[in-house]
C-alpha cells in the first residue's frame, strides 16, 4: 500500500492473558480517503474484511 501514509501491520503484541496478536491480522494506517476505489483490492487480498475509523471529532 504505497499510496496509504502509515500503512502497516500491528502484530507480536501480548494482551494481559499473555495471548499474542499474529502478524497480519491487524493494520493501520492514515488517509485512507485518498484512495482510488480499485486500490481496495489490495485489502481483499490482504484478508482485510472491515474498515473502522477510530478517528475523534477533533480531527
Amino acid at each position: 500500500m504505497r499510496k496509504v501514509a502509515n500503512f502497516r501491520t500491528v502484530g507480536n503484541i501480548k494482551n494481559t492473558e499473555g495471548r499474542t496478536l499474529k502478524e497480519g491480522k491487524l493494520y493501520r494506517s492514515a488517509h485512507l480517503h485518498q484512495l482510488k476505489r480499485k486500490s481496495f483490492n489490495d485489502f481483499e487480498k490482504l484478508g482485510i474484511k472491515e474498515i473502522i475509523d477510530l478517528r475523534n471529532s477533533k480531527k
